[in-house]
């Protein structure tokens, strides 16, 4: 049948209808579609597996419509050109039928989401639910992205995928039947037309090299096409405003639940549509009711290949099962139908359900990015030879030495681009290039391939949320392009790509305007690699491969500048990227650092769980969601105090002590978990604290913070500072009434010997002072900018004052921050001496004392004060800003 629009076009569209709906009127599930709904739905739609079976046999009315100019629709079809408006009329029609009970929910992946985007901008009434799949290229230049239908990203053309769709799809003018024939006769002349289109006999490898780009369909005889508008407009150009994708102004009022897969050429900007969504629905309604779905898979295959084993390319990622058609069918009951039973359902889902490939397990997340991702940076390094995997290139923690090479060099020759292998690939025409997961070390003997591999992992690190990189590029070249690839390097050496990006230099403003480089100037480039999560493991390395080309992914830049898409000659760029203390290239991280995350011990148990009748030295437990992480530290003795002679009179005489086996927090008391606290038990907030005020350039102390207002900035994972011993000492009394168990500040034995972790240097890490800044969060340059008459170390840790806990490497017994980051109170009444000092590991207390130690050292102190031995004392009614506390709990023994 037909449906007409308001300009009296009329478009194709299949109804399914219940059969035994009666007189009762049912909800209807609208698929818009550029493929051809006889080929791709009418086709299959009585098979088991068929989507319209499956709604149809439960209860819903199914209309599959060709889009304009599509198949039997009439007009001429303009990719998304109309579809909006449309969409509201088909919407419209629907709803107003005698079967309909007036409710329209749209499904469909991939272009059938996109069309789910535009449906969703006029806010037709009767629109009650989407369910977009794969639909970022309903992204325009919201946001400053500028992906009007996944054309471009970083300002470059998606080549394959261009080239691929518009030579399967894109052409503008189809044959078909006249819609003015009678029903019957229609439908009978249709029958013996089984309606499929030729494939083109387009050489799709000549294509992707063929010069003028734009002309790389019609020099093989391609009827016209919008692809030479697509490959040829810069971003900004008129010609994007007259489609409906999304910009600032965009608004929608409809909830919506997204599907797609960290293997999409889209899943970031599904993640922009789900955020907008969210932030900017007309009702709160739509708001509160935004949801998304992430798997590991390709494009639009989330369902498709979710089985026990999965692979993604050659990639294994494990158990990828989920039930999509039962969270579909609850999530149109719900809105379509108003079951009371599916809303109360959807009121417990997870904001955001995704996978974690590496530990293969489904995740949830209250928001995007997750509100627990910590960024860490990982700074480029080299001798100078960082070209390819032979090279010398290295990710390092802390930024690269003054002593390394200042930058790396390549050559990037548009006749010989580097080979994409694997990534988010779509709809290439072809067999080749293959989309997923692939082992890059083919592509990383190049040289003109600089590659970048941290050390060997210890411990898992869980990397979920947006990952980036920031480079300092130089090139010979007024225009080029810069690559970026994350890959996860196996221990039997496989090298799996997690996430790619590009961007045009002339675009490293912003994509509204080109802007030329200039020979030997250098010039810092924001480079998006996208969503992921992926946990590194242990035995692992994380990589980072810097290029200029990704072909035929990406259009290769001819390096002329100009309009890229019409030049027909290049020149070879000779680039460079830089990394000097100040110019600081690095890859940008989203980490979660949790217990079953990122820093969890092989033995961690989950949240809630107590520690077994039998705890095993690294067993870690969690005994309520609020409660401090715990880490059962083994029995042992150790000779506590300075041992090399590089500390203080208070730190002798070195003496053996004995130590029992105890649970020592893994992290120093975070702001949320004291928040706890204090909203459980109503403890007073003390507004007396020490802090640090900058005055004139220099620093100052006075007394006007508390702990949820020190003198600068904290997250709710930083250490709780500005509480005092007495503080602490109520905290650890009520982690005990709270878990029935026996919670406790450290003795300064069990203190020193869960910092040494084993070790008999000066720094559980060793005797270098220099490495500081991957251990500690000390006093160091970064301190040094803001207080110049501080004593600092010569690194940079990138943070001031507190850092987040876990920021930084943890010791052998996988505690964190037991060097800096806030002193930590203990149990002791402090001495001036080790000479009457026990040595069964109890602490020393005295009745009425006052003076109380503190460990650790603090963001406030350089190197000397973070060694294991280090102690100093504070009145138990101070508080300061940089002393916290982290607690023991007492095990059977």
């Amino acid at each position: 049948m037909f449906i007409t629009m308001q300009d009296r076009a009329r478009l194709a569209t299949d109804l399914y209808l219940p059969a035994s709906s009666g007189a009762a009127r049912v909800p209807v599930i609208l698929i818009r579609t550029p493929y051809g709904k006889d080929q791709r739905y009418f086709k299959e739609h009585s098979q088991p597996s068929s989507t319209i079976r499956f709604f149809v046999e439960h209860g819903y009315a199914v209309a599959v419509q060709d889009v304009r100019g599509r198949f039997n629709s009439e007009g001429v079809y303009t990719v998304a050109m109309g579809d909006a408006e449309d969409g509201y009329d088909t919407v419209d029609w629907l709803s107003k039928q005698s079967w309909s009970n007036g409710n329209v929910g749209a499904y469909g992946c991939s272009y059938e989401g996109n069309e789910q985007i535009y449906l969703a901008k006029n806010k037709h009434p009767a629109l009650k639910a989407l369910v977009p799949q794969a639909s970022g290229g309903g992204v325009g230049s919201l946001g400053g992205h500028y992906r009007d239908f996944s054309t471009r990203v970083g300002g470059v053309v998606e080549w394959v995928g261009s080239v691929g769709w518009f030579a399967d799809y894109g052409e503008k003018v189809m044959p078909r039947l006249s819609p003015d024939l009678p029903r019957d006769q229609f439908n009978a002349t249709a029958a013996l037309w089984d309606g499929v289109r030729r494939t083109p006999s387009i050489d799709f490898a000549k294509a992707w090299y063929h010069l003028p780009m734009k002309e790389a369909l019609s020099a093989q005889g391609m009827p016209n096409t919008d692809f030479e508008d697509h490959v040829s407009r810069p971003p900004s150009d008129p010609y994007w405003q007259a489609l409906p994708h999304m910009t600032d102004s965009y608004t929608s009022d409809v909830p919506a639940l997204f599907v797609n897969s960290w293997y999409d050429f889209g899943t970031d900007m599904t993640l922009v549509e789900f955020n907008h969504f969210r932030q900017h629905s007309v009702s709160q309604l739509a708001r509160d009711n935004q949801y998304v779905i992430l798997s590991p898979h390709n494009h639009c295959a989330s369902a498709r290949d979710a089985k026990e084993q999965a692979t993604v390319g050659d990639r294994p990622v494990g158990d990828t099962r989920f039930a999509y058609r039962d969270i579909f069918l609850t999530w149109f009951d719900a809105w379509l139908k108003g079951d009371a039973k599916a809303r109360a359902a959807i009121k417990q889902w997870p904001r955001i359900r995704y996978y974690s490939m590496g530990t293969n397990r489904w995740q949830t997340a209250s928001a995007w990015p997750p509100s627990n991702a910590v960024e860490k940076n990982l700074f480029l390094s080299s001798d100078g030879n960082a070209n390819s995997s032979r090279g010398d290139g290295r990710l390092l923690a802390t930024p690269a030495p003054a002593s390394s090479a200042a930058n790396d060099r390549f050559t990037y020759d548009p006749a010989d681009p580097v080979p994409s292998r694997g990534g988010p690939l779509c709809c290439t025409g072809t067999a080749e290039p293959v989309a997923g997961a692939l082992d890059q070390r083919p592509v990383e003997i190049r040289a003109d391939v600089l590659v970048y591999t941290t050390p060997i992992l210890t411990r898992p690190l869980q990397v979920t949320g947006d990952v980036r990189v920031v480079l300092h590029v130089s090139s010979d070249v007024v225009d080029t392009d810069f690559t970026a690839k994350l890959v996860d390097v196996y221990p039997d050496g496989r090298a799996f790509n997690i996430l790619e990006g590009i961007l045009r230099t002339r675009y490293r403003t912003g994509m509204e305007r080109e802007v030329w480089m200039k020979s030997r100037e250098t010039y810092e480039l924001n480079i998006p690699l996208g969503p992921t999560s992926n946990v590194f493991l242990p035995g692992h390395a994380i990589r980072l491969e810097i290029s200029s080309s990704n072909f035929p992914r990406f259009e290769r830049n001819l390096n002329l500048g100009g309009n890229n898409s019409e030049q027909v000659s290049w020149v070879v760029a000779h680039n460079q990227v830089h990394h000097t203390p100040d110019l600081r290239s690095r890859l940008i991280l989203p980490v979660i650092e949790d217990s079953r995350g990122a820093d969890s011990s092989v033995h961690s148990k989950a949240v809630g769980s107590k520690p077994s009748a039998a705890p095993k030295s690294g067993d870690v437990f969690q005994e309520c969601a609020d409660c401090p992480q715990m880490v059962v530290i083994p029995a042992g003795s150790f000779a506590m105090g300075d041992r090399g002679g590089n500390g203080k009179k208070n730190e002798l005489p070195v003496h053996n002590v004995s130590i029992e086996r105890v649970a020592v927090g893994r992290f120093e008391v975070t702001r949320a978990q004291y928040a706890a606290y204090v909203q459980d038990t109503g403890a007073p907030t003390l507004g007396d604290c020490w802090t640090h005020r900058e005055l004139g350039g220099t620093s100052a102390r006075d007394r006007q913070g508390s702990w949820q207002s020190p003198s600068f900035e904290q997250t709710d994972r930083d250490p709780v500072v500005c509480v005092g011993w007495h503080e602490a000492q109520a905290y650890a009394a009520w982690l005990s009434r709270k878990t029935g168990a026996s919670y406790r500040l450290l003795s300064e034995a069990e203190w020193e010997y869960a910092a040494r972790a084993g070790s008999a240097t000066s720094y559980a890490w060793g005797e270098d002072a220099g490495s500081i800044c991957r251990h500690a969060n000390a006093a160091d340059a970064a301190v040094r900018r803001t207080y110049p008459e501080w004593s600092t170390v010569e690194c940079d840790d990138q943070h001031i004052f507190s850092a987040p806990a876990g920021s930084f490497l943890g010791n052998r017994w996988n505690i964190f921050d037991m060097s800096g980051n806030a002193w930590e109170w203990i149990q002791d009444c402090y001495e001036d001496s080790y000479v009457s000092a026990a040595s069964d590991g109890r602490p020393h207390d005295v009745a009425g004392c006052t003076r109380r130690v503190i460990r650790g050292g603090s963001f406030t102190y350089a190197a000397p004060e973070q060694r294991s031995a280090s102690r100093a004392w504070v009145r138990d009614t101070i508080l300061i800003d940089d002393v916290g506390f982290r607690v023991a709990r007492v095990l059977t023994q």
